[in-house]
């Protein structure tokens, strides 16, 4: 529930805090008192003969009265007190001199109205603070809330939070857990882990409303000495919701140049399943006559029927993979030997190198850890360049066409693969802007191969980057992280 508004200021000395509050939240009550205090130390005064120069007490009575009610109390329990104070001092004690009191009367009286003055201007600055204070609470357009971690209770709550929420605030045990550790924590916790509970943040997924929110939390003191915790919630469901739409987004893009470069690589994919097709006629036909003929090898007849099996399953292997690359799916992570995504790519784009002449070169390291990827995702990744490479060597003379593969174990337990042509190279006002979205020096290009890749790196907490060859061309490297032990 939502038990108390914010707490005004209390700046007052210790003296003051002793005294109940329902005293100081009540003018007339607090009047009462306070000329109750001026009755009791006029009489302790009187008692030891105005010998123990009790004059500083009324200052207390004064603030009372002054807190409370107001400057105009304050100041008329000042001369209260000083009239007290002067009968006391006079007849108190008969050897005091008449003149000599009216001076200190007079001094009495001035000090105890600044006072007043002084505190009643106080309590008006505290209070004005307090209100803008609240008043900047109240019209924040993220929700406010301060609760007790002891016992749960919501001390306060802003509009805001009340809007979405409501006036119970229910949902505030959902919000903590959602932060983690509790603030709990920096009550009974270690020292680390009170610095940890101190400073929080998390997202929150308002289950009534569907709304998402970012979560700063902090730890506190509230105005009656509790440890609290004071949490913000900004709503986010906007940005959640951009990023979900570019996430489909680029998943429809990854989609699309999946499609463009199995159709740029159609007729490649129909010489390398024309190979197969042929053997399996081939060896067809030399069953059939072998068959008709009569008086044939079983052996050999065998050995043919055996071989057209094999060329079938290199066709749907090659279908298969065809078909696996260009599904949609969500990635699915799973441990890989990084050389055998490697080599894979290498078969896949081996018919259109050999077209273009380009020569490959394998320098791949052995016994490298698994990597934890989509393998597809990453094939995709490395025909793309594979690819690009290709292409960029036309413009060279093909006996000068050489593609370069090379794995190896990079720094910080991160394995990294480089490829390196021996094209004319990437101008530099094209390197650029080379993965910037839809740019392409290519009169068909879409521009999104290089991006593509790159967020597929990423996503998979490695980097994509280039740099010139050291005798021309281009080298393109990436980084995976080598799966733990």
């Amino acid at each position: 529930m939502l038990t108390t508004p914010l707490p005004s200021s209390r700046l007052l000395p210790a003296a003051l805090d002793s005294i109940g509050g329902a005293i100081l939240d009540d003018a007339r009550a607090a009047t009462v008192a306070a000329i109750a205090l001026v009755a009791l130390i006029a009489l302790a005064d009187y008692a030891t003969g105005c010998e123990m120069r009790l004059a500083l007490l009324y200052l207390l009575p004064v603030f009372v009265a002054t807190w409370a009610a107001g400057w105009v109390d304050g100041v008329l329990i000042a001369a209260l007190a000083t009239l007290s104070w002067m009968v006391m001092f006079r007849f108190g004690n008969p050897s005091n001199a008449a003149p000599h009191s009216y001076w200190e009367g007079l001094v009495l009286l001035g000090t105890l109205g600044a006072c007043a003055c002084i505190l009643a201007r106080l309590r008006r600055v505290l209070d004005g603070a307090d209100e803008r204070f609240v008043i900047v609470l109240e019209e924040l357009d993220a929700a406010v809330y301060v609760d007790d971690p002891a016992s749960g209770a919501i001390l306060y709550g802003n509009r805001r939070f009340r809007d979405i929420f409501g006036a119970d605030g229910g949902i505030a045990h959902e919000i903590e857990k959602a932060l983690g550790a509790g603030s709990a924590d920096f009550l009974a916790g270690t020292a680390a882990a009170r610095v940890a509970a101190t400073a929080r943040k998390g997202e929150f997924r308002d289950p009534a409303s569907g709304r998402w929110f970012l979560v700063h939390a902090r730890t506190g003191g509230w105005g009656d000495g509790r440890r609290v915790s004071l949490k913000v919630l900004t709503d986010i469901s906007e940005r959640k919701l951009a990023q979900d739409a570019g996430r489909q987004q680029m998943e429809k893009l990854q989609l699309s140049s999946k499609l463009i470069t199995i159709g740029e690589m159609a007729s490649a994919l129909a010489h390398e399943l024309n190979q197969p097709l042929t053997a399996i006629a081939s060896y067809n036909q030399a069953c059939v006559r072998m068959l008709r003929a009569g008086g044939y090898d079983a052996a050999e007849l065998l050995r043919y029927i055996e071989k057209c099996g094999e060329q079938a399953v290199r066709a749907g292997s090659i279908i298969n993979r065809m078909r696996e690359f260009v599904r949609k799916r969500e990635p699915m992570r799973s441990a890989h030997e990084l050389n055998a995504i490697i080599n894979d790519a290498v078969q896949m784009v081996g018919i259109e190198a050999e077209r273009n002449g380009v020569e490959f070169e394998l320098d791949l390291a052995p016994a490298l850890p698994p990597v934890s990827v989509d393998a597809v995702m990453i094939e995709q990744v490395l025909l793309n360049l594979l690819r690009n490479a290709i292409e960029a060597m036309q413009q060279v003379g093909r006996g000068s066409r050489k593609l370069t593969l090379v794995s190896a174990r990079g720094a910080n337990a991160m394995l990294q693969v480089s490829l390196r042509d021996t094209g004319p190279g990437i101008p530099a006002e094209v390197a650029a802007h080379l993965y910037t979205p839809f740019f392409s020096t290519k009169p068909d290009g879409m521009g999104i191969g290089l991006n593509i890749s790159r967020s597929i790196i990423e996503f998979h907490g490695g980097t994509l980057w280039h740099e010139p060859g050291a005798d021309g061309g281009c080298t393109f490297h990436f980084t995976l992280p080598a799966q733990p032990a």
